[in-house]
Parts: structure tokens; sequence; C-alpha cells
């Protein structure tokens, strides 16, 4: 026996779900993928406390958030495929002085950071740990993750900025 909850979420389903596909398709450009946002938006939903008259609203939040972090999922992994098939190609030797230099000044500008901040951002970047995971394995909140792993970034970042002019 469906009881109002069910009723409410059965109705929002069949008004609203079309519609967030199209979104997150808009978003994505991918068919199949956006009915797996949708999907999963809709199974937030139904894990939540959202007043019925919120849930579109809120539907629609949660596939732009699901579909970013897709759009960032893809761009690592093409980002990887183009690192590999870099690094997996013969390489002329001025390719691999090249690489040794970068791997150089990247470990230089990693020594510069602080552990508390080069340790999340190893653990995230190096071993693919969701925030989650670095904030049980470090001890600390998923905020302070967070928070630490936009800092070692700009650092990182500002570092090798560095590193390069002194280099030039």
């Amino acid at each position: 026996m469906m009881d109002e909850a069910d009723d409410d979420f059965a109705s929002t389903y069949r008004a609203v779900y079309p519609s967030v596909v199209r979104f997150a398709e808009g978003m994505l450009g991918a068919p199949a993928d956006a009915h797996d946002i949708a999907q999963e938006a809709f199974v937030r939903l139904s894990r939540s406390d959202v007043p019925s008259d919120r849930a579109r609203f809120w539907l629609f939040r949660v596939a732009r958030n699901l579909a970013l972090n897709e759009l960032r999922r893809r761009r690592r992994l093409e980002a990887l495929k183009r690192l590999v098939g870099w690094m997996t190609r013969p390489a002329t030797p001025f390719e691999t002085l090249a690489r040794r230099e970068d791997e150089r000044r990247l470990h230089s500008s990693l020594d510069r950071l602080p552990e508390h901040l080069r340790a999340p951002l190893l653990l995230r970047e190096w071993e693919s740990m969701s925030y989650g995971e670095i904030a049980s394995a470090l001890g600390v909140t998923v905020e302070k993750v967070r928070s630490d792993l936009f800092r070692a970034r700009q650092r990182l970042r500002d570092s090798l900025h560095e590193v390069s002019d002194e280099l030039s």
C-alpha cells in the first residue's frame, strides 16, 4: 500500500524525470549518461527529506552537481589517457630530458608544500582516494580535506611557476 510520501515521489518522478534527463543530456552531451545522472538524482531524493514542493529544484541542483562531477571525471580520464599515450610511446632523447626536468620541478615543488597540504594532495592525485577516504586516512573532516586540497593546488601551481622562473 502506497503512503502519501510514496505517492508524492511517484508523481514527482513522472512529472520531472524527463526534464532532469534533458537537462543532464544538455550538460553531458550523452543520452545514456544523462539517464544515469537522472536516476542517481532520484535515488538521492528517495533517501532525503526534501519537501515535495522543493523536490523539483533540488533534483536539478543534484543533477547539475552530478553532471559536473562526471565532466571532471571525463577530463581527468582524457588527461590520463593522453599522459599514458605520451609516456608509453618511445621518447626522443630531448623528450626524456624534458620529462626528467618536469619530474624534478614537480618533486621540488611538492617538497616546498607543508606536510599537512602535501599528504591530502598525494592521496587524492596519486592514490585516487575520495575526499571521505582521505579524511579517514588523515583523521580530519571532509571540509578540511577540501580546504587543504584547494590550498595545496594553489601553492603547487605557484611553486611550479617559481621553479620554472628559477630555471629560466
